[in-house]
């Protein structure tokens, strides 16, 4: 069997795989020379109609495939203009298949490692079956959902980035700020202090449901704790490093929280965490 996975948002990628062997991946950032290059979603590229028939004419010079048995897509629909584009319709195969985002993490991890069963928490700042699940995982089986926790972790973490003058901004967060805030946050928090006057607030912070507009509500929660903003909108050195270190604190104890009794449950298996959110977690 041949098949094809097709992932279209931030840093899309195409993965062939034949008889159990995974032939070529296919990142479009590489493709198109694009940091974080999305295909539906995300930095996308105005010559997108013409890129994927480009990469499958790559696949049959290549590997002599014109055509695959399961085709695996996820985030390659998008609407422009009001009309609506499928781009994995765009690929020869005989079924096609949605991806879940958080199940392809959990599997991500688990056939990566030389555990057979595996505790897996897959988190980060969105995806189409959740921000924060736990799954029970084995090899050879489909993932076993054990809590879906409507927390988005990612975002609650990364959105400090647009306050912190240290932090070399993007043009906008939704769009690359977000990917690329959390990684810069978490090395600023190592020359900050955790302030125990602002835990509260943090707490109930972690505790928002996701979908709510984080952006305003961080104004309002820095204005209850009395942390003024300059002209562009930036805290001080000093409370962006303990923001910072504040909010690396929190995310670690608030994770722990959802995560321990699963811990507890089932003290034989491996932890595995997935997904955006676990480059920020320190263990």
């Amino acid at each position: 069997m041949t098949n094809i996975a097709f992932y279209g948002s931030h840093n899309a990628s195409i993965a062939i795989e034949r008889d159990g062997e995974i032939l070529e991946v296919i990142e479009l950032e590489r493709w198109v020379n694009i940091k974080n290059a999305g295909y539906g979603q995300y930095q996308t590229s105005y010559a997108r109609d013409y890129i994927l028939p480009e990469i499958l004419q790559y696949i049959k010079d290549k590997y002599n495939i014109y055509y695959f048995d399961t085709c695996i897509h996820m985030n390659t629909e998008c609407y422009h203009n009001d009309v609506q584009y499928m781009y994995y319709q765009g690929i020869p195969a005989k079924r096609y298949v949605y991806g879940e985002h958080h199940k392809a993490h959990a599997c991500n991890s688990i056939y990566q490692s030389p555990h057979k069963e595996a505790l897996v928490v897959s988190f980060d700042g969105g995806g189409n079956d959740g921000w924060f699940n736990v799954y029970k995982v084995e090899k050879g089986a489909y993932p076993q959902m054990l809590e879906k926790i409507d927390k988005n972790f990612g975002v609650c973490y990364s959105i400090f980035g647009i306050v912190c003058p240290q932090i070399n901004k993007e043009a906008s967060y939704a769009i690359q700020g977000n990917l690329v805030y959390s990684g810069k946050l978490m090395g600023l928090a190592s020359y900050g202090n955790v302030r125990d006057e602002w835990l509260d607030e943090f707490y109930q912070w972690y505790d928002l449901q996701a979908g709510v507009p984080h952006d305003n509500l961080l104004i309002e929660m820095l204005n209850r704790l009395d942390i003024p903003l300059n002209d562009k909108n930036q805290v001080s050195d000093d409370d962006a490093k303990d923001l910072a270190a504040t909010n690396q604190f929190v995310f670690e104890k608030k994770f722990m929280g959802y995560v321990q009794p699963y811990l507890d449950q089932h003290p034989n298996l491996p932890l595995h965490i997935a997904g955006g959110c676990a480059l920020n977690v320190l263990l």
